[in-house]
């Protein structure tokens, strides 16, 4: 038996598996890197059908940061966008998320939130819903309140032409 979790050559079907996994308490820390990454593309993901509307400008905001910063292929964006726009998968990434805690630094916690934030400021529209889904995300990863609103501003101010 290996200590990591099998990989699948679906990456939809990798993508729940490794939700499966780092909702477990003793299966996260088995994930490989790449894995991990898939993780964070999945919860970065959650970010875009928040309001209700799967906007372009938010698609392509979340394709840059999982091209860019996590080396992410366009057909794994892809399947990540499309598990996280199922309602049914919701709960899933929202327990995984519960475990960035022991995945991540405080600090990429920080930045994890930031993104969030880009991707939710990208349309110029801050919905309640999102604002919302950011807090919930921020309290499982355990950042403090004032770093969440610190991350806000940051992201604020690289989208100035926000209405």
């Amino acid at each position: 038996m290996t200590d990591r979790v099998k990989p699948s050559t679906e990456t939809g079907t990798s993508v729940q598996i490794i939700l499966e996994a780092a909702g477990k308490a003793n299966d996260y820390s088995r994930l490989t890197a790449h894995q991990r990454r898939l993780l964070l593309a999945c919860i970065l993901a959650a970010m875009v059908p928040a309001d209700g509307k799967i906007r372009q400008v938010e698609t392509e905001q979340l394709e840059v940061l999982l091209r860019g910063r996590y080396g992410l292929q366009q057909s794994e964006i892809d399947k990540a966008i499309e598990f996280c726009m199922d309602d049914a998968n919701r709960a899933l990434v929202q327990q995984a998320a519960r475990h960035m805690v022991d995945l991540l630094s405080i600090e990429d916690r920080i930045t994890l939130v930031g993104q969030l934030w880009d991707i939710a400021l990208a349309d110029r529209e801050l919905h309640h819903a999102e604002e919302t889904l950011i807090y919930e995300l921020a309290d499982k990863f355990q950042v403090p309140r004032k770093r969440v609103i610190e991350q806000q501003a940051r992201s604020a101010g690289r989208n100035p032409n926000k209405t």
